[in-house]
């Protein structure tokens, strides 16, 4: 779950728009299955694994919570939500903050700082996403974090054969750009 949060935090830091996601069941609409992964089309929202009641504005998907329009972002809830986020059932949920945050693996990175068991991004902060062997291009390595470089592509921890469009580097999935 905590590779999850990294994805969504990254893909929030490229814009916010929809990113594979671990298959668990039947994808969500306007996903496609590809391997391990439910693959988002490009009318597709952002879609997370179901973990209880799924917070406001997002609805229930077979075993996911997807967003709809306007919809805040959310992420699984990891003891107590950090400041400008609140708690709606298993989630925290953006309230009066913009800043992405991730479930903590050790000490934050650089350009993040610890706020419980969280690490919050300050401004202008690049993406992260839990270390998994050799951080794969672009990116390098600080504690349990590879951090992405100034225009380096999207990666997803990789779980079986990478979906259409990203390729394999080491324990990682890469869009190709």
């Amino acid at each position: 779950m905590a590779a999850l949060i990294l994805h969504i935090a990254f893909a929030a830091l490229l814009g916010g728009y929809a990113e594979p996601i671990l298959k668990n069941g039947i994808c969500p609409s306007n996903y496609t299955t590809q391997g391990n992964y439910c693959v988002p089309g490009s009318s597709a929202y952002s879609a997370i694994e179901k973990n209880g009641l799924c917070p406001s504005k997002w609805y229930t998907q077979g075993n996911y919570c997807v967003a709809s329009a306007g919809a805040p972002d959310v992420q699984p809830k990891s003891g107590i939500c950090p400041s400008g986020w609140y708690t709606q059932g298993n989630y925290c949920v953006t309230g009066t903050t913009d800043r992405e945050v991730v479930a903590k693996s050790g000490t934050c990175p650089s350009g993040w700082y610890t706020q419980g068991d969280y690490c919050v991004a300050s401004e202008d902060t690049r993406g992260i996403i839990k270390k998994s062997g050799i951080c794969p291009s672009g990116w390098y390595t600080q504690g349990n974090y590879c951090v992405a470089s100034k225009g380096a592509s999207q990666v997803i921890l990789k779980s079986g054969i990478c979906p259409s469009g990203w390729y394999t580097q080491g324990n990682y999935c890469v869009l190709n750009d």
